[in-house]
């Protein structure tokens, strides 16, 4: 039954069309003939890092990205369903990513202090430094330096989470957790980030995940995009949506004075308008008034006056 399963997926099209034959045959060689999720048989060969990804550039840009998407670095064998759910954009039913995140924060605090450190003494600007992200081999070696895996394993541990009851149409409560476990994985560690993050959006990944992930894969994506990389895409379109902190409070200085200096006044106080109450205790909060305490039966009467004859005019004649 095996080899049927491994003819079907190198067979297969689709989505697992952007793969060669021999990325496809080692691919089920490495992470084994089953779904990689749920272990269902006959599993597609899938793309972690979609090869339509648009935000490609900009992690290319930043040295995130540094691996081949169509080789095995990049692929990983679903089942239909989980392949379903692993690629909805918006509400991602499934994701997965390294176990031990914190080894990925040590390893960005630790790169971005080695090239502050050449920017430093080669004055060559932080940015045109190539960055260093860990590879599935140093990831890896981690995990069995750790004595977290074996030294036949073939790639770092991984959390296996999912974000919707989904298998067998969710009519088999709790069958989540037999395919919960840590597992190994193949490919590049960045490429599982990418989805992590793209999760950290949804409010199933916030209400499931536990805080303490959540928090260190928050930590690692302030890492990876702070300031000191930014695109000059994203740099010129962040003046335009976060200005320097001395614009805005000026800004808000020009608000709050209304031009003057000391209190703003609210409108029409001490200047003998009517509608507008002295006291704020009428209404408990400042309410501009439509038809205030100041106004007659004969103002209401000649400020709607040509609404209601509007209104007439419209009325069935007998």
């Amino acid at each position: 039954m095996a080899a049927s399963s491994s003819s079907s997926s190198i067979a297969s099209s689709g989505p697992s069309g952007v793969f060669s034959a021999a990325t496809k045959s080692e691919t089920l060689r490495l992470a084994g003939t089953e779904c990689w999720a749920c272990s269902t048989r006959m599993p597609d060969i899938c793309q972690v890092v979609l090869n339509h990804d648009p935000q490609i550039p900009v992690w290319e840009q930043i040295g995130l990205f540094t691996f081949n998407f169509k080789t095995t670095h990049n692929s990983i064998p679903l089942c239909g369903a989980c392949h379903t759910e692993f690629d909805m954009p918006l509400d991602p039913g499934y994701v997965f990513f390294p176990t031990d995140i914190q080894y990925f924060i040590d390893f960005e605090s630790q790169d971005r202090s080695r090239r502050a450190r050449i920017a430093t003494e080669t004055r060559i600007p932080m940015s045109s430094l190539s960055r260093q992200v860990p590879t599935n081999e140093e990831y890896k070696q981690h995990g069995i330096d750790k004595k977290m895996i074996l030294p036949t394993a073939v790639g770092g541990r991984y959390s296996r989470v999912f974000l919707k009851q989904f298998l067998h149409n969710g009519e088999i409560p709790g069958i989540e957790k037999q395919y919960s476990s840590p597992k190994e994985w193949h490919g590049a560690p960045i490429a599982s980030i990418r989805r992590a993050f793209a999760a950290l959006g949804s409010p199933r990944f916030f209400l499931i995940v536990d805080p303490k992930i959540r928090n260190m894969l928050e930590e690692l994506r302030r890492l990876y995009f702070s300031d000191h990389d930014l695109p000059p895409e994203q740099a010129s379109l962040r003046v335009v949506y976060r200005p320097q902190a001395e614009t805005s409070q000026k800004h808000q200085l020009e608000v709050s004075s209304n031009g003057e200096s000391g209190p703003v006044k609210a409108k029409g106080e001490a200047t003998g308008q009517t509608g507008i109450p002295e006291s704020t205790e009428l209404c408990g909060e400042y309410t501009e008034w439509v038809l205030g305490p100041g106004f007659t039966t004969n103002d209401v009467v000649r400020r709607y006056e040509p609404v209601f004859s509007s209104l007439d005019s419209y009325s069935p004649t007998e």
